[in-house]
């Protein structure tokens, strides 16, 4: 009799460490951070400034072999900014059929930020300052200096060709 007591409370104890386990990510919040760039065509005789949509544009992250190659005719983009140190160095290529490319380096301040308890801490930045090439670039305006995961803010560089 006592042998089915010590089963019963070994399966209770059993399922109700097995009801505790949680099967979803309990963060709810975006950790990642984006530097949003868009590509505007420099008409210098008009006020109005349209999106220019690249070719096939290739962006390589200096100093790492990684390459990102985006979708045909898109003018935005979404580059990740290095956490563990104050500058990071991008080149873009704009049209993969085109050899010369374009290395833009991003001037940042790092800022470690609390999200919460179930997300933990993630970086914002806020860009000092952008050093280009001028092969096929024509200028850059910084528009947005805070880099943070807020989703709806508007995108942070604008490069003209």
């Amino acid at each position: 009799m006592t042998d089915n007591r010590y089963c019963i409370l070994l399966i209770l104890i059993l399922l109700s460490l097995a009801s505790c386990s949680v099967d979803r990510d309990p963060c709810l919040l975006p950790k990642n951070t984006s530097l949003r760039i868009g590509t505007y065509q420099n008409n210098d005789t008009s006020a109005i400034i349209s999106d220019t949509f690249l070719p096939k544009p290739i962006w390589f992250a200096v100093d790492s072999p990684i390459g990102i190659q985006f979708p045909d005719r898109t003018a935005k983009f979404s580059l990740l900014l290095a956490s563990i140190t104050d500058s990071c160095r991008y080149a873009i290529q704009p049209d993969s059929a085109i050899v010369s490319f374009d290395t833009l380096t991003f001037y940042y301040d790092r800022k470690l930020q609390f999200l919460s308890n179930a997300c933990g801490y993630t970086y914002y930045f806020n860009l000092k300052r952008v050093r280009t090439t001028f092969n096929n670039i024509d200028s850059v305006k910084l528009t947005n200096t805070e880099v943070n995961s807020n989703a709806n803010s508007q995108e942070h560089v604008q490069i003209f060709f």
